[in-house]
């Protein structure tokens, strides 16, 4: 009683696949298919500006997303494709839950 279906173990796999690839297409600012670090960086400014106001200095979030993309994707700083930036969303859901619900959960979040 009051316990959720049992989803298809393939069907949530395929929302994760899915809402990984939304995230990814949401990052690339300029359509092209790459991740390039400054679209990253641009992305956060814009979330710390609209949390923190128009006049936020952003030079810490440039920062932060300037060495998450060269630690994380790419250390020379160049445009990664869609792959990488998959491994890299895996290895942070991963991190922070193994359950693929919990999971598809974050991504919904995130998109």
């Amino acid at each position: 009683q009051g316990q959720a279906p049992v989803r298809d173990p393939s069907a949530l796999e395929r929302s994760i696949e899915d809402l990984i690839k939304v995230l990814f297409d949401i990052h690339d600012l300029d359509r092209n298919g790459l991740l390039e670090e400054r679209e990253l960086v641009c992305l956060n400014e814009c979330i710390a500006k609209l949390h923190h106001g128009q006049d936020f200095d952003t030079s810490e979030v440039r920062a932060t997303y300037t060495a998450l993309f060269r630690e994380k994707l790419d250390p020379d700083g160049r445009p990664v494709a869609y792959p990488r930036f998959r491994r890299y969303a895996r290895e942070v859901l991963d991190g922070v839950d193994d359950d693929p619900e919990a999971q598809e959960m974050i991504l919904e979040q995130f998109v």
